[in-house]
């Protein structure tokens, strides 16, 4: 995690024996903040703000930085090793089925689910952009789109 463009102030690791997360210190190494996960990671954590998010062997859920409470769970999506993306409000993973999924990250709930997505997306300012049998698509972050 970096402020203002300068050197990371935090580094966020995701560990799967013991599932865990963990913050350090940049600088000094020191631990700042552990908590047990409920399912092992099979992606890194993604920063937003003061709030992180870990896509689970279960789903995805979302933690506070500063004391580790748990935000929000969102379960079943198909299992995936693929990377959390994140920009503008949105999580997007690419399950194991093939089907992306966006989701919001103030509360979880899910905006969209693309079918046959084959790598995962990158998001932008306005919306999601992915590889798909039919080439390279967009779709806006209009959860009716």
């Amino acid at each position: 995690m970096a402020r203002n463009g300068q050197s990371p102030i935090a580094v966020v690791i995701a560990c799967s024996d013991p599932a865990r997360v963990v913050v350090l210190d940049a600088q000094t190494g020191s631990e700042l903040l552990a908590r047990a996960l409920s399912a092992a990671p099979v992606t890194g954590a993604v920063l937003e703000g003061n709030n992180l998010f870990v896509g689970l062997d279960n789903g995805v859920a979302a933690y506070a930085q500063l004391d580790g409470r748990e935000l929000w769970r969102r379960e079943g999506i198909a299992r995936s090793g693929s990377p959390l993306v994140l920009a503008a409000g949105w999580l997007g993973q690419v399950g194991s089925d093939g089907t992306l999924t966006l989701i919001a990250t103030a509360d979880g709930r899910i905006g969209q689910r693309i079918p046959d997505v084959g790598v995962s997306p990158m998001l932008g300012a306005d919306g999601v952009f992915f590889s798909s049998k039919n080439g390279i698509l967009h779709s806006g972050f209009d959860p009716a789109s």
